[in-house]
């Protein structure tokens, strides 16, 4: 198994916000999943499986920062 980190970002558009939010991950063949997620910004954060990460309540403008690990099976 291999497995890579990355760095991204979620913003909440100005006038909305999230209720709720959730984030689902597929990968076509399960030949990845979601080893860990790390919040820059929140302790809000809860993974939930390997495939789906909850945020819970975001609002207008808010910015969170996650390092994604992802571990790949071998082909």
């Amino acid at each position: 198994m291999a497995s890579a980190t990355s760095m991204s970002r979620l913003r909440t558009p100005s006038l909305s916000a999230s209720n709720d939010l959730r984030i689902q991950l597929g990968f076509p063949s399960g030949d990845a999943e979601i080893s860990a997620i790390y919040s820059c910004s929140t302790d809000r954060l809860t993974v939930l499986g390997s495939r789906s990460v909850w945020f819970g309540d975001l609002y207008a403008k808010e910015e969170i920062e996650l390092l994604r690990e992802l571990r790949f099976h071998d082909l």
